[in-house]
């Protein structure tokens, strides 16, 4: 009798041994979402292929009752659980400490790639998600990919009650800046300037997470970035890609080239699109000399095109 007593204590303690080291994100406790940027809105056909404007460095998570104010859950630089780094997409997802049970229904609100810890933990409410701020663009290094560029998202009266590693919530997250892919062309085959490069200005210098609520600037608060090298695409064309934070201003494109043995400065300060985020722009600024002008060095005219 008491062999058999002690071979089922010994499966009793397997059994709950087993279970104790299952893995913690199946538990009963846990709220799974998946986050993945939305795709770039386009004007035109070009495809946007750059993997670093899908990168997710870092999500904070805050929720609130359906149609409430007050943040009830803050999950500030929450870790990953999972990732997909082999498609364009790169999605991540987390596992929640929460009971799905008692979570119920809740409004959804997503900060990716902010740095700035002290301000997401003082976040309180939904005035104060209002409030946060994307970083800074300076003059001297613009608006960087390096760091991811910041993303926001949210979910109306999400449903947490039914999710797991296979089945989670989804929040698409959308940037907030507008992307500028621009084209120097010069049609004269025979005047192809060299140097060239250009810089952004009249940009804003952050705008808010949340979309919809875009700061005034005065012209003197906005920012100019730093000169940028255009890259050679082929004889005649060099190409450049910026990144400008959504704002109620249009940006100015000046143009830097050297024609003739004269370094050329093009202003580009109308024209321009208002940068709206998650929008791309083809910006295309043709270089041209008109028929019969005298000296051709000196006659060089410009044009733009936007897509």
């Amino acid at each position: 009798m008491k062999k058999y007593l002690i071979l089922f204590l010994a499966v009793v303690i397997f059994i709950c041994c087993k279970d104790d080291d299952g893995n913690p994100a199946e538990g009963h406790e846990t709220v799974y979402i998946r986050f993945t940027p939305e795709e770039i809105t386009r004007a035109g056909t070009s495809e946007d292929d750059l993997a670093e404007e899908y990168e997710i460095r870092n999500l904070s998570i805050f929720l609130t009752e359906v149609g409430s104010n007050l943040i009830t859950d803050r999950f500030v630089h929450q870790a990953f659980s999972s990732v997909d780094p082999a498609t364009a997409m790169n999605y991540k997802q987390v596992a929640l400490p929460l009971n799905p049970s008692k979570s119920g229904r809740k409004d959804v609100y997503v900060v990716a790639n902010c740095g700035d810890i002290a301000a997401l933990n003082a976040v309180a409410n939904l005035s104060g998600l209002k409030a946060l701020r994307t970083p800074q663009a300076t003059a001297v290094a613009g608006l960087s990919i390096a760091e991811g560029l910041p993303m926001y998202g949210e979910s109306n009266d999400m449903n947490l009650e039914a999710t797991s590693v296979r089945s989670s919530a989804l929040v698409m997250l959308k940037r907030t800046c507008a992307k500028l892919r621009i084209t120097l062309a010069f049609t004269d085959t025979s005047w192809v300037g060299g140097g060239n490069a250009y810089t952004i200005e009249n940009a804003a210098p952050y705008t808010s997470y949340v979309q919809g609520y875009i700061p005034a600037f005065t012209s003197i608060d906005m920012v100019s970035y730093p000169r940028i090298a255009f890259a050679q695409a082929n004889a005649q064309e060099f190409e450049s890609v910026a990144y400008i934070y959504e704002s109620s201003s249009a940006p100015h494109i000046h143009i830097y080239t050297e024609l003739g043995g004269e370094v050329k400065d093009y202003a580009v300060n109308t024209g321009l699109p208002l940068p709206v985020r998650n929008n791309l722009y083809d910006i295309r600024i043709e270089i041209y000399s008109p028929e019969g002008a005298g000296t051709r060095s000196s006659a060089f005219l410009f044009s733009i095109f936007i897509d």
